[in-house]
């Protein structure tokens, strides 16, 4: 479990960084967004496949499509509960 990063902060999980780095150079996947849970949900990582479509690599649950076009996209798939942690409401289901 990582510390929790700071609102916007546009980093990495330090315990997703291998992952992530193993998905989007050794496997081609375009990861848009991800979250280690922090000991309160269960990881998630949201990639872009080659057709632009969208969804969450573990539980390959399919998102909305992600608009190349708009900025301001990298929270867009993700809640904030009350202890201000991300989730995923339609993985969390």
């Amino acid at each position: 479990m990582c510390k929790k990063l700071p609102y916007c902060a546009r980093k990495i999980d330090p315990c997703l960084i291998e992952e992530i780095r193993l998905l989007n150079q050794d496997l081609g996947f375009k990861t848009i967004s991800s979250c280690c849970g922090h000991g309160k949900y269960e990881p998630t990582i949201i990639v872009r496949d080659e057709l632009g479509l969208c969804y969450e690599l573990y539980s390959e649950i399919q998102l909305n499509a992600y608009d190349r076009r708009k900025k301001k996209q990298f929270n867009r798939y993700y809640k904030k509960d009350s202890e201000g942690i991300y989730y995923i409401p339609e993985v969390e289901k």
